[in-house]
């Protein structure tokens, strides 16, 4: 019988970082990796970090827009 953290986006990501410890990924990547929605990955990574499992950071980076008109 399969307990529900073992399918559960939570519980693959918690997996995951138990076999690549040294990853950083964004929420965008875990997205793509657990294939699920950025709110589904969220969720997920909130879960992990109030259980004490990941730690997140804040990144920033540059907005890529249209290229102004008369430039």
């Amino acid at each position: 019988m399969r307990r529900a953290d073992d399918i559960s986006f939570a519980g693959r990501l918690r997996r995951y970082f138990a076999a690549n410890h040294d990853e950083y990924l964004t929420a965008d990547d875990v997205a793509l990796k657990l294939d699920c929605t950025r709110a589904q990955a969220m969720r997920a990574i909130e879960t992990l970090r109030y259980e004490g499992t990941v730690e997140t950071m804040n990144i920033v980076r540059a907005v890529v827009t249209a290229a102004k008109v008369g430039s």
